[in-house]
């Protein structure tokens, strides 16, 4: 079985200057596929430093799999944030985390990502994520 990677923004946003993140991505790319969603796009399109930027990053997110924000994504979302709050993580993630982890739950991907919000969600619910390249080798 192939896995299913939603290719979070913290991951878009060291490419460019992080080769080992770029390797990384690359041996990722051997062993299943990307996707990516709306709040990845969007975060990824906002870091971009210059229109011809924008343009590349859209690009390159737009030719992964999109994979929908359903209603289900969104009341899982919401689960996630009153888990997080009932075991003390308060807000230990961000909204838009929230709903990228929401999204690979519900469409059964694993988030891949270099982004510490990720450990925390999963400490309170099924998240499959996976660091990159290790917590701390990446700036």
């Amino acid at each position: 079985m192939t896995t299913l990677y939603l290719v979070d923004s913290s991951v878009f946003q060291r490419l460019p200057h992080q080769p080992r993140v770029a390797d990384a991505l690359r041996a990722f790319a051997t062993r299943g596929l990307f996707a990516t969603c709306l709040p990845i796009t969007l975060e990824t399109g906002h870091s971009a430093t210059n229109g011809a930027e924008h343009a590349r990053v859209l690009e390159l997110i737009n030719a992964r799999r999109r994979l929908p924000i359903t209603a289900e994504v969104e009341q899982t979302a919401v689960a996630l944030q009153s888990a997080l709050w009932d075991g003390g993580l308060v807000r230990a993630a961000g909204a838009n985390d929230l709903v990228i982890a929401a999204t690979a739950i519900v469409h059964g991907a694993a988030v891949l990502h270099y982004d510490t919000d990720y450990e925390h969600i999963a400490k309170v619910s099924e998240l499959n994520h996976i660091w990159v390249v290790p917590r701390g080798s990446a700036t």
